[in-house]
């Protein structure tokens, strides 16, 4: 169904008579006239706004929310498709749900100095937000599949109806929207990320809801009214026979008719006109404990809003027209979809336009009936289209009116049949002087295939005339570097996990790369070699002690800019210059203050490094210039440790432990963004018969298959215990499972994607066969993640040139 043939809520004269009231209020218990509207509820204690009629102006309000048009903040009107809105939990103060409506505060968050506005949400703060989340999805989802494993919600047969992977992925992004509130941004980003989180719970709530308690509530057949669940939200229409469907449910309803027909001796409270102004004037939506328009700012809660609007209805300061047309349309929350879900703000704004700072009701609202009355109809037609996408924090794939389901993540079975056969040989030859090496090259579409990935290009490299046996690589004149696969004998260095040490070693000493050598790989360039964190070896191999507390100082006071880098990489095709930086400049930035001197070279390259971090800057709400020369004046702090006071001109050393958890961190990170460029560059996003994800849903993928991750590249704290570094024999297993399954997708290489029947998948299949009797055992782990190492570094050198980075433990002992 096409926006174009979706009817407008017809308004009827249709007097309500509800079922289960008194004769003497059997048109409510509530009832008010908007204009040409009568509104009547009969369980509801408040009046809201009713959304129909006329036009809506939707614009942004300064809570990052929509005011009325929102679902979170106010009912919608009733549609089938997204009757889980009706069963969303209402503005409240209860302990168990208030921060999913807690305003933001700016207090919770804190600049750093010199780094171009950037800072970071207080982690108290957002540790305890996130907690209260976390007990919902942790502890009440697990109650749920255990109450349908005991019979209590007979409607549904099986656990699985209800712990779908729909459920799975809806939880995972809160948990990566609660994560991103503690990664740094410009004090916009890190709020509109907080309200993002908040959406998200909501949003699951509701569905599970839904299905759990008003799926078999919802129907035309049950007469008997339940008692009224003042918690919800509910929700307005103009059709009698919903609204008594609602009603019986047991969920708050509006039912919205002609005003001439309205008799004010049939309601137990009608309210006045200057009550209905009030509301349309109002300013804040307050709990739903209190009527709009009754209170401001109501003095118990500042506890939690922090003496502010606990809803606001005011717009942000120039702000745009989202939307201008009838409220029943999907384009209204699509509208509002073009702003949620982002890391960084980036909408565009205009002069705010007069009354736009006012949320009074020529603005909003127009509560004036048609011209021509259309003829009385006995029944409005449900519309079955799906806005819950929409009025999520998640935008949709595809913004239409028809109810799309959203396509299953892609998987290995998805995947189009190799065009090669599967190389017999171990992978140790791909990068050796084998046989298979003459089909090192990328395989390249003929003309009749399509182009559309974000990254192809027709565009081939250029050969120099040393170019190497293999054809992957050719060689410059650089001058040679440190080989990225010796190993690191140094006392602050952490120790690389056993098996992928065994494989680096292996490899280094069977390829023929070497530091001189760059790729040629279609669409990878040398800046995608670089590495957007420096080189861990880098800072473990300086001897000298103060200017090694001096680079490892410098980077805990740059981190947050460094982590915002980090986030804001979706695309590598796109400006990867902006994200990766050479060790050369690395070793220029992290040595700032050695050399004060402004015609000095180290000052030149400052400069340069300057622009290329204010550059990241531009996308986050045009925050001001980067200036490295001002990072002094705020403290060195890991992970909540103060390293070292603002403005010191001391440089002490971390402590070993603490040096190995920052290199630890860095090697964590930089092998998790080049897991996800090599993985960007060998996912084909244009497979046919598919619907392709983008590069930032692609991302999304790899981090649900790789559950350590936490849906980020930046790991939130670093300990021994986590992925591929596990202790824990199931946990590391499951690491090495996804990562599998991750490169089972990467079939724009024959000899980087797994096929059925390679050594590596055998072996995962043993495993899982294993595990499932409990007998799987160490050495079995091992042997696969030696093998899954063996893939991942042989098909990281054949496309990047170089050895990656490996996964580390914190710990300094030898492997």
């Amino acid at each position: 169904m096409s926006s174009s043939t979706i009817p407008a809520p017809f308004v009827s004269s249709e007097i309500p008579h509800w079922p289960g009231l008194p004769a003497n209020e059997i048109h409510g218990v509530l009832g008010a006239v908007f204009g040409n509207y009568a509104v009547a509820t009969p369980n509801a204690r408040i009046m809201v706004i009713p959304i129909v009629g006329g036009e809506r102006s939707l614009i942004l309000r300064k809570d990052f929310r929509f005011g009325t048009d929102d679902p979170i903040c106010h009912p919608q009107l009733y549609h089938r498709g997204n009757r889980n809105l009706a069963c969303m939990m209402a503005p409240s103060v209860e302990m168990d749900v208030n921060h999913c409506f807690r305003p933001w505060q700016d207090s919770w968050w804190t600049e750093c100095p010199g780094l171009g506005g950037i800072g970071r949400m207080d982690p108290d703060m957002r540790r305890t937000l996130s907690q209260q989340s976390k007990a919902y999805y942790d502890k009440a989802i697990k109650q749920h599949c255990e109450d349908i494993r005991m019979g209590r919600y007979p409607h549904i047969k099986r656990v699985d109806e209800f712990d779908t992977q729909k459920l799975k992925d809806d939880i995972f992004l809160l948990k990566k929207y609660w994560a991103f509130c503690g990664k740094p941004g410009t004090l916009q980003d890190v709020k509109l990320r907080f309200v993002n989180a908040q959406r998200q719970e909501l949003n699951i709530r509701s569905r599970v809801d839904d299905q759990l308690i008003y799926a078999p509530l919802l129907t035309p057949t049950n007469s008997t009214p339940r008692l009224c669940d003042h918690r919800r939200m509910g929700a307005v229409t103009t059709n009698f026979g919903i609204a008594c469907m609602l009603h019986t449910a047991g969920l708050p309803v509006w039912y919205v008719y002609q005003a001439k027909y309205v008799d004010r001796t049939k309601f137990r409270r009608f309210m006045s006109d200057d009550e209905v102004e009030r509301i349309n004037g109002c300013i804040e939506i307050p709990p739903f404990v209190n009527q709009m328009g009754e209170c401001r700012r109501v003095p118990y809660l500042d506890w939690l809003t922090g003496g502010q609007d606990f809803i606001t209805r005011t717009a942000v300061d120039n702000a745009v027209v989202l939307y201008k047309g009838p409220p029943h349309l999907p384009e209204r929350y699509s509208a509002m979809s073009s702003l949620l879900g982002r890391f960084t703000c980036g909408w565009k704004e205009e002069p705010i336009q007069p009354g736009f700072g006012s949320p009074s009701h020529h603005v909003e609202h127009d509560f004036s009936l048609p011209e021509s009355e259309p003829p009385a109809m006995p029944d409005q037609p449900e519309y079955d289209f799906d806005f819950s996408y929409a009025a999520s924090a998640s935008p949709p794939r595809n913004v239409e009116v028809e109810d799309h389901a959203p396509p299953p993540p892609m998987s290995s079975s998805s995947l189009p049949p190799p065009a090669e056969p599967v190389p017999s040989s171990s992978s140790l030859s791909l990068l050796g002087n084998s046989a298979s090496s003459s089909n090192l090259k990328r395989r390249l579409p003929d003309s009749n295939t399509s182009l559309s990935a974000p990254h192809c290009s027709t565009k081939k490299p250029r050969i120099g005339k040393n170019k190497s046996n293999s054809g992957t690589t050719i060689r410059t004149n650089q001058p040679a570097a440190r080989s990225r696969w010796d190993t690191v004998d140094a006392p602050f260095m952490p120790t690389p996990v056993s098996g992928w040490y065994r494989m680096m070693q292996a490899l280094g000493k069977k390829t023929n790369l070497n530091p001189r050598d760059t790729p040629t790989f279609r669409g990878v360039k040398v800046v995608h070699s670089w590495s957007v964190l420096p080189d861990a070896a880098m800072l473990a191999n300086i001897k000298n002690p103060e200017t090694r507390a001096r680079y490892l100082l410098t980077f805990c006071r740059l981190l947050p800019l460094l982590e915002f880098n980090v986030e804001m990489l979706d695309d590598p095709s796109v400006s990867p210059e902006k994200f990766f930086i050479h060790q050369k400049k690395w070793r220029v930035m992290l040595g700032l203050g050695k050399d004060g001197k402004d015609n000095s070279h180290a000052a030149t390259v400052r400069a340069q490094i300057e622009d290329q971090l204010a550059a990241l800057l531009v996308e986050a709400d045009n925050a001001p210039r980067v200036d490295l020369r001002k990072i002094n004046a705020q403290p060195a702090r890991w992970m909540g440790e103060e390293l070292a006071p603002a403005n010191s001109s001391e440089m002490p050393h971390p402590s070993t432990s603490t040096t190995r958890e920052i290199l630890k961190f860095i090697c964590e990170v930089n092998f998790r963004v080049e897991l996800l460029t090599l993985d960007y560059f060998l996912f084909d996003f244009s497979a046919p018969g598919t619907t392709p994800p983008t590069p930032v849903e692609r991302r999304q993928e790899v981090f649900q298959l790789i559950s350590y991750f936490s849906a980020s590249a930046l790991p939130e704290w670093i300990n021994d215990g986590d992925g591929f570094a596990s202790d824990d024999m199931r946990e590391r297993f499951d690491a090495l499972c996804g990562l599998s399954t991750v490169m089972e997708q990467w079939t724009l290489h024959p000899l980087c994607c797994l096929r059925p029947g390679s050594l590596v998948l055998v072996q995962r299949a043993q495993c899982q066969a294993l595990l499932e009797k409990d007998q799987l055992n160490d050495g079995k782990v091992n042997s696969f993640e030696e093998l899954v190492a063996e893939h991942y570094i042989s098909s990281y050198a054949l496309i990047f040139a170089r050895p990656p980075t490996v996964p580390h433990h914190s710990r300094g002992s030898e492997p």
